[in-house]
């Protein structure tokens, strides 16, 4: 637009439209990192015919706000970050020798892949899911990582049983500076939890 030259018409809505898009800010979202494996232990921790399946907790996108930079606002969706945990879950269990299933319904819509398959290790059990014993898990709260070390935890989840007989609530240690650190440590937690550990081995359909 020459200096001194009234606008035009579509001048003036492109003003309009960056004036909209700087009141409203620019959205940016922030996909899940993963985190390292744990380490196993030399025993094996549940029979070879355990079976188990894990359940997003969420069945639609859920945004929330992480932090605001001048225009530029960074979320999350907590279905996403939910979907990730679950597939780390699954690794960590199959490692222990429980087959662990997360359905493609879970993971739908995110940016996170299933595992390839591979054997199962329970075919009996494996082909009727509904007699298999469900975990629903769903990310409760991320946090910012560049917040001061009050206004953690960084991350926190929440489990609940299909049944009803177990649920628990878990937060990433207060000294997690970074999403993969809080992720390793919920994961340490749920995994370790005996009493998780004791309703899946004593789960009967």
């Amino acid at each position: 637009m020459l200096r001194g030259h009234p606008p035009s018409v579509s001048s003036a809505s492109g003003w309009a439209l960056a004036l909209v898009l700087a009141a409203s800010g620019c959205y940016h979202s922030i996909i899940p990192v993963g985190s390292p494996p744990l380490g196993v232990e030399e025993e094996r921790v549940f029979p070879h015919s355990t079976v188990l399946r894990l359940d997003n907790g969420y069945t639609s996108m859920t945004l929330v706000e992480i932090r605001t930079e001048g225009v530029h606002i960074l979320e999350a969706d907590l279905r996403e970050w939910t979907a990730d945990l679950l597939v780390e879950l699954q690794i960590e269990l199959r490692r222990r020798g429980a087959d662990a299933i997360v359905s493609e319904s879970s993971v739908e819509g995110t940016s996170v892949v299933l595992p390839e398959e591979g054997e199962a290790l329970d075919l009996d059990r494996r082909s009727d899911r509904r007699t298999l014993p469900v975990i629903r898990v769903w990310i409760s709260h991320l946090g910012d990582p560049s917040a001061a070390p009050e206004a953690r935890p960084l991350a926190a989840a929440e489990v609940e049983s299909n049944d009803g007989a177990f649920a628990a609530s878990y937060a990433a240690e207060p000294g997690c500076k970074t999403f993969s650190a809080a992720f390793l440590s919920l994961k340490k937690q749920m995994i370790e939890d005996a009493r998780f550990r004791g309703w899946i081995l004593a789960w009967k359909p």
